[in-house]
């Protein structure tokens, strides 16, 4: 088994944080399995195309709000056949009573670098929006 000694995520996090969409956008593959879940619990699929449009909105929506920023907490790192995976919390809006806070759950599975740009590929992304704890 491939020992993974990169953590692609810190660059995939930077990027989003930073609204770097051109190189998020080199970074998940173009096979990529996303799903979104709705307010149902519905899994809605996702090719990358919406995937990607679905961020840029998102992106554009925090940029134009001073009071936005992006938060990201991470819940557990793993590896999956030598590569790995990401759950994470994000959320662009704090509230002092943080289990009331309005939460984005993702989870990422990277695979291995495109040959194109050496970069680990996001082959899946799972996003759950409207989690708060409990």
């Amino acid at each position: 088994m491939k020992e993974v000694t990169t953590m692609p995520y810190i660059s995939f996090l930077n990027s989003w944080k930073n609204h770097d969409l051109k190189r998020v956008t080199e970074m998940i593959d173009d096979t990529v399995a996303a799903y979104y879940i709705n307010d149902l619990g519905e899994p809605i699929a996702l090719n990358k195309t919406r995937l990607i449009q679905l961020l840029a909105t998102r992106m554009a929506a925090v940029e134009a709000d001073p009071h936005s920023q992006w938060n990201f907490e991470m819940i557990h790192r793993a590896h999956i056949h030598g590569n790995q995976m990401i759950m994470f919390y994000t959320y662009t809006n704090e509230n002092q009573d943080y289990q009331n806070t309005p939460k984005t759950l993702i989870t990422l599975t990277f695979g291995e670098s495109s040959k194109n740009n050496n970069i680990n590929q996001i082959k899946s992304v799972y996003i759950t929006p409207n989690v708060t704890d409990v």
